[in-house]
């Protein structure tokens, strides 16, 4: 079973590779990366407290979609 990445905002579902590029994923500087749903434009942008990575911020940010 291959792992799945499911959007909090939109629910869409997409299948996990090593490159996560389904999320979009890029550094923006040494602590700090982000993350992007493709189909909606919410994004978490994830900021280490340092470079042992074991813990840090996580801002979520939400699209609004319209109907």
């Amino acid at each position: 079973m291959s792992k799945q990445w499911k959007c909090g905002n939109c629910g869409l579902e997409v299948e996990a590779t090593e490159e996560l590029k389904e999320l979009s994923f890029r550094w923006m500087d040494k602590l700090t990366s982000k993350t992007t749903c493709q189909n909606c434009g919410s994004y978490t942008i994830q900021r280490a407290f340092d470079d042992r990575f074991q813990g840090g911020h996580f801002l979520i940010v939400k699209a609004r979609m319209k109907r």
